[in-house]
């Protein structure tokens, strides 16, 4: 498309491997910034009425728009069950460290 004002970094995309390298990571380390992040980043009452709280997460996929979490979900009425919930990063990528500074950033938005 002729836009010149595109961004020259639009075409970035986040390699397997470095797909990869950050779902092991966060799923390694950050368990429980992943939790912070679906408690406090989302309205999951508003999302999913019948769900208290999200008790164990874990990164499923990552691309430089955002990334998915697979939640085990405490209910209201004491059972349990699991739901991929979205994010979007505050703007899409344009390199890998961006990914790493805006999970950061979202974390200590969470914390």
């Amino acid at each position: 498309h002729m836009d010149l004002m595109a961004d020259t970094q639009e075409d970035f995309r986040l390699s397997v491997e470095a797909q990869q390298a950050i779902i092991s990571h966060m799923n390694k380390d950050h368990v429980g910034h992943m939790v912070l992040m679906c408690n406090k980043l989302k309205d999951l009452q508003s999302l999913y009425s019948d769900v208290n709280q999200v008790l164990e997460a874990e990164m499923i996929a990552v691309d430089k728009r955002g990334f998915d979490v697979q939640a085990v979900c405490s209910l209201v009425d004491n059972g349990s069950r699991k739901e991929v919930i979205h994010f979007d990063f505050p703007r899409p990528a344009t390199q890998r460290s961006d990914v790493r500074q805006m999970m950061v950033a979202m974390v200590q938005m969470a914390s």
